[in-house]
């Protein structure tokens, strides 16, 4: 199979708010994708990295923060299944003051599928009052499956605030107890929790047709995957 390549850079003007959306959906497909977005002065970024597409792939996103008063809050969201390989890299680099970067991950991996999330914040010596978070969180469905979250945090000078966190989970015996004593079958049980997991990331898409598209999307592949 062929790989994609597909690299752009954008900028986000000063004063205004943009939404963007990456999706990665559907067909199989290899991918190498590569991103820059450089934030102006009091200009918004709101960004949704979504992978949910069988196949080998590599995402690269950077965003500079690059003017005064400058915020990206980026979103990834990912649920892969079989042999699904994924590498995702995000950068954003606090290079003014008062700027704010808040990096979020969620996702799914299933069967021997495996995903690797490197999230990095930055901030240079320009950065003074400025603020970065960043929260990484993944759901393992089988024993097979794996997904290394690697975070990171770059400071160049003291006047910030930054912090991240990283957690790992599996659905264990107590929350399949209880679901049947409700009533509830295991694999029914199971399709729930990874709704639950990724719907409130889901829910900030501002695009409706998105957000029941990837809904249909895990329920479809819960069903038809192979344990």
């Amino acid at each position: 199979m062929n790989t994609t390549i597909d690299t752009a850079e954008l900028r986000i003007p000063a004063g205004t708010t943009r939404d963007l959306i990456h999706l990665f959906a559907g067909d199989s497909i290899d991918l190498e994708n590569n991103h820059r977005v450089i934030v102006e002065e009091d200009a918004r970024l709101n960004m949704w990295q979504i992978v949910f597409c069988p196949g080998k792939k590599k995402c690269t996103t950077e965003i500079v923060l690059a003017g005064r008063g400058a915020s990206v809050e980026h979103r990834t969201i990912f649920f892969q299944t079989g042999d699904d390989h994924s590498s995702i890299f995000v950068t954003a680099v606090n290079d003014a003051p008062e700027t704010t970067a808040h990096l979020i991950s969620k996702g799914i991996v299933q069967d021997r599928a495996y995903t690797r999330y490197n999230g990095l914040i930055r901030m240079t010596e320009r950065a003074g009052g400025s603020e970065g978070t960043l929260h990484q969180n993944a759901l393992m469905l089988s024993d097979t499956s794996k997904i290394e979250a690697i975070p990171g945090l770059e400071i160049e000078t003291n006047d910030v605030r930054a912090g991240h966190s990283a957690a790992m989970t599996r659905v264990d015996a107590d929350q399949l107890f209880y679901a049947a004593s409700r009533g509830i079958g295991k694999e029914e049980a199971i399709r729930m929790i990874a709704e639950g997991f990724l719907k409130p990331l889901i829910d900030t898409i501002p695009n409706e047709e998105t957000r029941e598209a990837l809904i249909a999307y895990i329920e479809s592949a819960l069903v038809t995957t192979p344990s």
